[in-house]
Formats: structure tokens, sequence, C-alpha cells
């Protein structure tokens, strides 16, 4: 079950570990499926249950948790420990534990109709599995996770006949508030509602009609033939942009679908022809809530179909585990309301979450974990002070019932999110935190597909004071890379942009936006996209009047878009250098991921102004400074750094490589660098002609992570990967690849430059 992090990356920690003494130790309990809960939690005795063992234990002690499949939550409360002595539950040695929240449906099944068999269930199921896979939602139109096709918005949604009209700020079209009318526009499905030939009255309507926001209405009234359904409209608004989709039995036509009435207890599957069912539904939210609890670790423990609530809790951790499928809505249950920020109430829409009500620190981590598939934002970090370090999360939201405005990882203020990778996001918005908060070190890309009006990064108006971003890679977004957002009556201040890449924003048409003052924009990358710093918006005073922008490489530096240039641009610019096609035309490879200045080449090089704490715009600015020796140079990267950084989630063996797999046109002066492996700082790089006969070139250690490679000859295609030595083992990347270009002589003539 466990891709990616949740079996291999925790190894290295759960080994080491293991390497502990006993005596490190006040008690050791054993839990396993095989054990007992009158047995005394040995290991040739262990117990049955988290659960007993939890009673059991004092602070100090540690619960080693034997590979399996655990059903049965455990639930704490004012179980606390101390910084020296926390009470830790721990994955034993190299097994793989799995808190599962499903329960098994029974084999009988009864024919009903068009292929689709039906069962009585006893509990209540709101996500259906065969095996680890999910089991699609009848919906239409048809789309599926499994395949992809969820993700774009022209399969997995529907248009209407609704046309804007700016001069009027209004739409005369049939579909306004309440009625919905399908029409086909370019891009999307042939099918049109009326040609399904059925009736989706009393099904659930999810109304992606407020640009950012999104909500699950019953549909009301509507006849088979007819392109035209209504909905309450109370608590939505309808916007310019509209798309639609329906979930509910009518729609249920398809192989591997399912649905399920709530009232009747009674769950409906299209299996394969010969195809005998053997599903597992989704019963429970939560298989571990604490409450109420401080110092708890709990350490290579998985989970599948459910995840963990952390309800005012102080110094907890979860390390090593891998969430897979951990939540998604209750449509099937009549709960259409959104996630919330908040420990749901009794039976409401759930995610995985840390809360607290207090405004002091309460240091909760979450440290090298997988967050994948969930239906809903990936976390809730409402705790001040939660950490997100080092997690693969990705394929969020794909149905969005919540608030795009909240984010796929959403949080409150100080929050940090660090070395995370997160991508593919159906939510306008990726990461959207609180005050204070820090972003850094993240690779972030394929987000905000199923919704309108948001960015990768948002930054909220009372969000800006004290939040950095620093160190990014924002990508092939939909919407906007980065923004500071207002509203029509007051803007936020002293928030700092350092050290960014952006790039390939809306198909090169996007970009980002910076509204505010008082702000810091600095030492930036940015291409096939703009950079936008506002003067205005709405109804409040001049924005960036105080901000001061500088040393930032963009190839388009704007007041409010493309139509809207550097004209007005009132904050303070300084060594910053921009005009299309910059960035191609003076950085090494950044079409491959290298973004440092060109040898030798004048304009960037030292070239940028130092700046201090003294010469920053705000006063709750906080500034993470510059590694520079001397000036600095202009844009992200320094030219003669010995360590070339790389944002995202460091896995079990070396990732990310630069050039890219499968790159074309590689300089031949390109040096090869990659993303560390975790927690290993020994390195060893091979290098050939062919994939089968590799030879080592290089051993570094340390943080560094640039190898020069043997000559390079034009036009020819290079094969190479990297080690990390464990100490008693090597961990081998995959084979990346890439081909040359032509000589350097002949890249020069061609963009100009002199050298």
């Amino acid at each position: 079950m466990n891709s990616f992090i949740g079996k291999q990356m925790k190894n290295l920690t759960i080994i080491a570990g293991m390497l502990c003494t006993a005596s490190a130790y006040a008690a050791e309990f054993y839990v396993a499926t095989t054990g007992s809960d009158v047995s005394p939690g040995t290991l040739e005795r262990p117990f049955a249950s988290l659960q007993t063992a939890a009673q059991k234990m004092s602070a100090g002690d540690i619960c080693f948790v034997r590979g399996g499949t655990y059903f049965q939550p455990l639930e704490i409360e004012e179980m606390k420990g101390a910084a020296d002595h926390p009470f830790i539950f721990r994955a034993y040695q190299n097994e793989t534990v799995v808190l599962d929240g499903t329960a098994s449906i029974t084999p009988d099944w009864d024919e009903w109709e068009d292929g689709i068999v039906k069962t009585a269930v006893e509990q209540d199921m709101w996500q259906l599995f065969e095996g680890n896979t999910p089991v699609d939602l009848a919906r239409w139109p048809n789309a599926s996770v499994s395949d992809g096709s969820i993700w774009d918005v022209h399969k997995s949604m529907r248009s209407t006949d609704r046309k804007w009209d700016n001069k009027l700020g209004r739409s005369e079209s049939v579909t306004q508030p309440g009625i919905v009318f399908d029409r086909n526009h370019e891009g999307f499905g042939a099918q049109t509602l009326a040609e399904t030939g059925k009736d989706f009255s009393g099904a659930i309507a999810v109304l992606n009609i407020g640009h950012w926001l999104t909500w699950a209405r019953p549909v009301l009234e509507h006849k088979a033939g007819s392109n035209q359904f209504t909905y309450d409209p109370e608590g939505t608004r309808m916007l310019k942009f509209l798309e639609y989709c329906l979930y509910g039995l009518p729609a249920l036509d398809h192989e591997n679908e399912w649905w399920f009435d709530a009232k009747t207890k009674t769950l409906y599957f299209k299996p394969a022809p010969g195809q005998k069912p053997d599903l597992r539904g989704k019963v429970r939210d939560f298989n571990l809530v604490a409450r109420n609890c401080a110092h708890v670790q709990f350490i290579g423990i998985d989970f599948f179909a459910t995840t963990f609530l952390l309800d005012e809790c102080e110094n907890m951790l979860i390390e090593d585990s891998q969430l897979l499928y951990p939540s998604t809505h209750k449509f099937v249950l009549g709960e259409l309301g959104w996630f919330s920020n908040k420990p749901p109430a009794d039976g409401g829409n759930a995610m995985t979450l840390i809360y607290n009500s207090g405004e002091g620190d309460c240091g909760n981590v979450v440290r090298n974990c997988s967050i994948e598939y969930p239906n809903s934002p990936a976390i809730g970090l409402f705790s001040s002070g939660a950490v997100l370090e080092n997690c693969y999360v990705h394929d969020v939201e794909w149905v969005v019932n919540s608030s795009g405005g909240a984010g796929a990882l959403a949080g409150g203020d100080r929050v940090t999110v660090k070395n995370c990778t997160l991508h593919t996001t159906g939510a306008s918005e990726g990461i959207r935190l609180g005050a204070g908060s820090t972003i850094e070190g993240n690779h972030i890309y394929n987000t905000s597909l199923l919704q309108h009006d948001g960015s990768a990064i948002n930054i909220g108006t009372p969000s800006q004071p004290g939040t950095v971003a620093r160190r990014n890679w924002v990508h092939d977004t939909k919407q906007q890379a980065m923004r500071f957002d207002s509203t029509t009556s007051t803007f936020g201040t002293d928030a700092a942009v350092v050290e960014n890449v952006f790039f390939n924003v809306q198909d090169g048409t996007g970009g980002n936006k910076f509204k505010g003052d008082y702000q810091l924009f600095a030492k930036n990358t940015a291409f096939d996209c703009f950079v936008a710093i506002p003067k205005g918006f709405g109804a409040t005073d001049v924005h960036n009047e105080h901000t001061l922008v500088c040393n930032n490489l963009v190839d388009h530096l704007v007041e409010w878009n493309m139509k809207s240039r550097t004209n007005g641009i009132p904050a303070e610019m300084m060594a910053n250098m921009s005009g299309e096609g910059s960035v191609r035309r003076l950085l090494r490879d950044p079409d491959n991921f290298d973004f440092r200045p060109k040898k030798n080449v004048t304009g960037l090089i030292d070239q940028g102004v130092n700046i201090c704490r003294a010469d920053l715009p705000g006063e709750k600015i906080r500034f993470p400074g510059i590694e520079a020796v001397g000036q600095p140079d202009i844009g992200a990267y320094e030219a003669g750094a010995a360590t070339y950084w790389i944002p995202g989630c460091r896995m079990e063996t070396a990732a990310t490589p630069v050039p890219k797999n499968g790159a074309q046109h590689v300089p031949l002066d390109t040096d090869l660098m990659f993303l560390h492996a975790y927690k290993m700082d020994s390195h060893k790089i091979y290098f050939g002609t062919s994939p089968d006969a590799l030879k080592p070139i290089a051993e570094i250690k340390g943080f560094s992570n640039i190898v020069d490679p043997p000559e390079l000859e034009p036009d020819k295609t290079y094969y190479w990967r990297v080690g990390a030595n464990t100490g008693e083992s090597e961990r081998l990347s995959n084979v990346w690849k890439f081909t040359t270009g032509e000589g350097r002589s002949e890249l020069a003539k061609a963009s100009g430059l002199s050298f």
C-alpha cells in the first residue's frame, strides 16, 4: 500500500529509532493484530489494540506497533508527556502499520437494473474501495480519479449559457441564481444534460459558480430531456465563470461506479461483466483522535481511508506516515457543508486537522509524511506555530466542496510549510496561511485546476504582516502563481517575497500580483508570466507607495497586467532586470531548471544592491537575508554559489535532476545538480552514454550538490543517476537522461550575448 514516502522514506527514521537502547524508555509495550488485550503487552504476548496500550502507558513509555492493518480507532485525552519524556507510538522496525477506516461489505448482492447490483449494509458509508483503489461515485459527466480525467474541467464539468456583460455589469442569460441552463462551450464534452435522457431531480449539483467558491445543492426540479434545472440559491452567489456537475443514482451508468441511499442503507454498484464485487466502505473520519494532549509522538503509522484529529494539543508529532485517501465529502449522507477549519460537528464533513483555539504557539509538527488523494483540503494547520515539513502532498480535492480560498494547504498564524512538494489540486488556491507564517523551500505545480481567480500561494489581506515566502518554485499553474490579496476597502502590509522562481503561469499568460504596501519583493526570477506591483484596487489608498522591489529578474514587470505595464508603479525600484526574453537570454538553462546567471554575462552578476534591516519598508517584515559574497546577483540564484538550492520534499533517493529528466538542447557547459536524498549527506554520481554502463565520476559530501561532468559533445544523449550512501548500503535514484544542443558559441550568436 505504501507508495512514495509511506514505506520507503519512513524506514530511514524507524531503523534509526530502533538503534536506541531499551533503557532510553521508561517502559516498552507491544501491539499486534494477533495479540490480545488481556495479554501483558510484551513482544511475545502483545496487546491487540493501541487503545489498550495507551491506557497502560506513562510519560516516557514507548509502544511498538507490529505490522498489520488496524481497524479500531485510537482516542486519547489528557495524555501529557514532557519534552524529555514523550509518549511514543512507533511502527516496529521495518514493518508496515496501517490504521484503516473502512469496513467490509457483505457479498450478498442482488440484481437491480442495467447491470447494476445492490446490497443492504448496516453502516453509513461515504467512500468505496476495491482493494486500495477507489470506486468512482456516480456522477455526470463521467470522470475518474484513477485515470486523471477528474482534473480536466472540460471533461469532469459542464458549462452553461451564462455570458457576462461587463458594460451592464450583469448577465442576461437563462442561467441565474437558482437556475442552471446547460450549454456546450468550446472544449467541453459534447453530450448535453437533455441528451442524457435522465431525470436528475434529487441529485446533488456541485456548483462552481463563485470563482473561488463552490457549493453543493440538491437539484429541486429537473425533467428528462431538459437542459434546465433549479436549486435553492440561498447562501450562494453567482459570478461570471460557471461550471457544474451532478452526483446521484441517476448518474450511475458506468462500470466501477457506485451510490449509497442513506435512507434505506442500500448500496448500488455497477461491476464489470463477470466481476464479483469485493468492496470495502469508508465508515470513519478519524482513526486517531487526540484531545488536550501534549508531547505524544506517532512515528511510522500509516492511514488508509481515515486520518487524524489533534484538538487542543501541544508539541505533538506525526512523522514518517502515509495518509492515503484520508478524507472526502459525505454527499451520499446528505452532508453538503464545506469542510471546516475547526473540529467537525458529529456527522459533518471532516479533513485532516490540527486545531488550537488559543493564540500562543503550540509546537505541533507533521514531518516526512505523504498526504495522497485527499478529496478535501489536504490538511488544516489551524494551530499557531504548527509545522509541515518535508511532506509530499498531491491530488487534492477533486470535488472542491469548500471555499477554494481556504487553500489545499490551509493554516493559521505563524505556521511553517517548508520543503514540501504540492501538486495537482482542484481548489483555486494552493498554500494559504495566516500572519507571520513561513512558506519556504516548496515545489508547487499543476494547481488551481477546477476553480477560478486564485493562486498557488495566496497571502490574504490580514495574513500579510510578517509572512515570508522564500526559495519556492511555482510553475505550471492554471491560475496565478502567487499574490497578495486585498479587499476593496483595505490592504495588507509587511510581507516578504524573496528568492523565488515563478514560471509558465496560466500557459504563459498569467502572473503574480502583489497588492498592499510596505512589502518586500526581492531577488526573484519570473518568466513565461508577469509580476504586477499594483498602485490601487477598489477604494483603497494607493498601493505599494513604500514597497521595495529590488534585485529581480523578470520578463514582465507591470503595474496590473500585460495591458497595464510599468507606467504608474509607485514602489521603490532598485536593480531590477526586465524585458521580454530576459530570463532565457541571461540564465544558463531555465527551461531545464538551471536558473543561475550565465557565466560572465553582463548585467546580472554582482549587479544587485545589498539590503539590510534598516532598508526594509515595513516594521513587521521578517527578512531572511540574502546569501551572497559582496554584491548580490540579480535573480533568485547566485552564479558562484557552492550549492544549488532545489525546493521540494526530499525522498528516499536523490530526486529533481538538473538538467531535468529528458531535457533537450542542454548547453555543453551544464552542471549536474540534484535534490539530496532525505537525511543523506554522502552521494555518488554515476554518468555515461549508456543507461546500462554508468560509471562513478564524483562523490560529494555535505550540502554540495553540483558536479562538473566530463566534457560533453554536441547533439548527444547522456545518462546519469545518484547513489545516496546510508553507511551500510547505497540507495540509487532513477536513471535520468538529457540531450545536448549546439556548441556554446552558436548559442551565444543566437542570443546576441557578449561574454
